[in-house]
């Protein structure tokens, strides 16, 4: 079913490189992301919480 399909070239590994490094960083050590996160998600449950 695959076999017309070619290999990878280098210039799909540069591209797919670094979304690779990025999703493993964040897979392991989340925490730079969701203290960015922090302040509104404090607000939307606050507005939430006001609306239940």
């Amino acid at each position: 079913k695959y076999a017309q399909l070619e290999e990878i070239n280098a210039r799909e590994i540069f591209c797919l490189s670094p979304l690779a490094l990025m999703t493993l960083f964040l897979g392991v050590y989340p925490m730079p992301v969701l203290n960015l996160m922090n302040a509104s998600l404090i607000r939307l449950v606050d507005v939430v919480n006001m609306v239940i």
